[in-house]
């Protein structure tokens, strides 16, 4: 029996890619175990913990990169862009991606709110009143989804710490249909669309240097990691690559799966080393990330091996499938969690490993609750 691929890939009922889907909880993983900076205090577990697996830059770079490839792909099969499209046009469809995710987003920031102005009162001896302004005052300016616009890690990281994706994200999405439109001019232009990713490649590292120099003068210190104006690079890289998977669909390329064992050996090995090499080779280090990023997104939507077929799998796609939601809440559930286990446990690697179990099945379980809700 042929083997059909796009069936394999494609669950056609949700015209998705499983794969891709599949990894995001790979992803997501990596995010959450890289802001249990707790472990990072013990003396046998600290150092191997801050050197080799304090590194969210994978998970965040494969979300970006995975957005932007997720609407051109849109754009292509449902012929999503129009020729023209209006301010209103574009604030609406940045809207109609966040909403489904905006209530479990606000009620993160309450809760993340509420934490601080305990915290503030009781740590830090700030008054009622003083706690209570500061909370409602990064409230309403994260429920605009606009803060990391701002460049100031104070307003794009403030009450969830998580909260300047999304913000991020949603700047993003307002201007894509304006640059997914012009890039579906090269729609069955390989040579162009590998080009637009280097283009796209040079861009971000050069404006990396550029903002980092901002970052060490001025208050500014959120434009190269948690702004929109670099990230839209990878989401844009995102959307060439999709355009590239959309050809070799049609040429009905099949990758060799020994190219995709080696993508993933390469990303684990970056992946403990990235942090040992940082300092070394500055903004450099973005190159590196964008390459294996951008090599991950298109051989997962375009391969047929081993490491596809596992992402694939049911339970890979249902874990996927929570991943936004494990992204939002398990940093307030993180900080309630610590907050709780600090007043009765001194900080040992035992307490630590069972916060981090904790904070994980809370998570989850949490994650798993929300998306059957929001099925009902």
């Amino acid at each position: 029996m042929a083997f059909d691929r796009n069936n394999y890939t494609i669950r056609k009922n949700a015209g998705r890619i499983d794969a891709l889907t599949g990894a995001r909880y790979v992803a997501i993983m990596l995010i959450v175990f890289s802001h249990f900076e707790f472990l990072g205090k013990d003396e046998i577990l600290g150092e191997i913990y801050w050197k080799y697996f304090h590194n969210a830059t994978l998970g965040v770079d494969y979300f970006f990169t995975l957005s932007g490839f997720g609407m051109m792909y849109s754009f292509i099969n449902k012929s999503e862009s129009k020729e023209k499209y209006s301010i209103l046009d574009c604030i609406s469809y940045g809207w109609r991606h966040v909403k489904k995710i905006y209530s479990v987003y606000f009620i993160t920031l309450v809760l993340g709110a509420i934490y601080y102005i305990i915290v503030g009162m009781f740590e830090y001896g700030k008054g009622f009143f003083e706690s209570i302004a500061k909370s409602l005052t990064f409230l309403v300016i994260d429920a605009s989804l606009l803060q990391s616009l701002t460049g100031i890690k104070k307003f794009s990281h403030s009450l969830n710490g998580v909260c300047w994706f999304l913000s991020t994200l949603f700047c993003i999405y307002i201007v894509s249909p304006m640059i997914g439109r012009r890039l579906k001019k090269s729609l069955n232009d390989g040579k162009k669309n590998v080009i637009g990713i280097v283009v796209n490649i040079v861009l971000s590292v050069l404006l990396a240097y550029v903002f980092r120099k901002i970052e060490n003068r001025t208050i500014f210190d959120d434009l190269c990691y948690g702004s929109p104006y670099r990230r839209v690079f990878y989401v844009i890289m995102g959307m060439h690559l999709a355009q590239l998977y959309n050809i070799s669909m049609m040429k009905k390329i099949v990758d060799k799966e020994r190219i995709e064992y080696f993508i993933f050996l390469l990303a684990f090995v970056w992946y403990l080393t990235r942090g040992i090499v940082a300092s070394r080779i500055g903004v450099g280090i973005y190159i590196i990330d964008m390459i294996i990023v951008a090599s991950i997104v298109f051989y997962l939507a375009a391969g047929t091996g081993t490491i596809s077929k596992f992402f694939c799998s049911k339970t890979m796609v249902n874990l996927g499938s929570i991943s936004m939601y494990i992204f939002l809440v398990h940093y307030i559930i993180g900080l309630f969690t610590h907050q709780i286990m600090s007043l009765f446990f001194e900080n040992t690697l035992i307490v630590a490993i069972i916060e981090s179990c904790v904070i994980l099945l809370l998570t989850h379980f949490v994650s798993i609750l929300i998306y059957y809700l929001k099925k009902c």
